[in-house]
């Protein structure tokens, strides 16, 4: 997702560079409340880690 939405913001509608960094910024922001949610969920924890 995160390159389409680079190539749509940086270059279709014309935002340059400031839409690639509006983009990397909400892919971040993205990214970081899902981590929380699936942290904050636990199911993780119920995984078996094979080593």
């Amino acid at each position: 997702m995160r390159y389409q939405v680079l190539i749509i913001s940086g270059i279709h509608l014309e935002y340059g560079l400031l839409g690639v960094w509006a983009a990397l910024a909400l892919d971040e922001w993205v990214r970081g409340v899902s981590m929380i949610w699936h942290w904050r969920c636990g199911r993780w924890q119920a995984k078996i880690l094979v080593a």
